[in-house]
């Protein structure tokens, strides 16, 4: 049988670890509800596409964004990399 002062311990570090997932979940459920409205403010229609030069094989080479959208897009990057 256990003794009643480890059982005691033991529901204090269940309580504990309980509260440490549940902070932790709440913090992912928070980022994606802030990835979910940032991703309604991107509008990549205001996107300048940046073609090479080569007249042969024109493809696109990149990206030009608007301040506000590089502000939003950098955000999102920050959220996501806070994931990890």
């Amino acid at each position: 049988m256990i003794h009643p002062d480890t059982a005691m311990h033991a529901i204090r570090i269940l309580g504990i670890d309980a509260a440490n997932m549940m902070t932790q979940m709440a913090v992912y459920k928070a980022t994606i509800e802030e990835l979910a409205e940032l991703a309604d403010v991107v509008d990549e229609r205001s996107w300048e596409v940046i073609m090479s030069d080569d007249e042969e094989h024109r493809a696109m080479t990149g990206v030009m964004l608007p301040p506000d959208q590089q502000v939003v897009l950098q955000r999102i990057l920050m959220l996501i990399n806070g994931l990890r």
